[in-house]
């Protein structure tokens, strides 16, 4: 028993470094859209956005799609949620529309503006507000 646990132990310490060098040649993009939802744990507007929201991000895995959630909900989340908006290059969007919840903005890699999800839309509508941003992007 002891040979097969220490026969296995190895094939882990070796094989471990096959799979992280195979993750390291693949290529990593940035994404062609990224959606930043402005959200808030009070807000009704973005209870309401979650089902179909859920759904659409269901649809869109594996696609280069990026999905940023930024909790706005008290000054300490707030904050937390300006830190990333800034590490990932759209700090001047979050400040721009930082103070409102209950919608989420497509950008392009330049944080230019392609679309916008609301609560009246379904996972289809949503869908195709993704595809209208991507072509826009050209």
């Amino acid at each position: 028993m002891k040979k097969i646990l220490m026969t296995a132990f190895a094939l882990i310490l070796f094989a471990a470094p096959l799979s992280a060098q195979a993750a390291v040649e693949e290529k990593i993009e940035r994404p062609e859209i990224t959606i930043m939802k402005f959200d808030a744990e009070w807000c009704a507007s973005c209870r309401a956005m979650e089902p179909a929201l859920k759904e659409f991000l269901e649809e869109t895995a594996g696609k280069p799609v990026l999905f940023v959630p930024l909790n706005l909900t008290d000054k300490n989340t707030r904050q937390h949620s300006a830190y990333l908006a800034a590490s990932l290059g759209f700090g001047d969007v979050f400040e721009k529309h930082g103070d409102r919840t209950g919608f989420a903005l497509l950008l392009d890699k330049d944080g230019n503006e392609k679309g916008r999800f609301t609560r009246d839309m379904d996972a289809e509508a949503m869908m195709a507000a993704l595809k209208k941003a991507k072509q826009g992007k050209e």
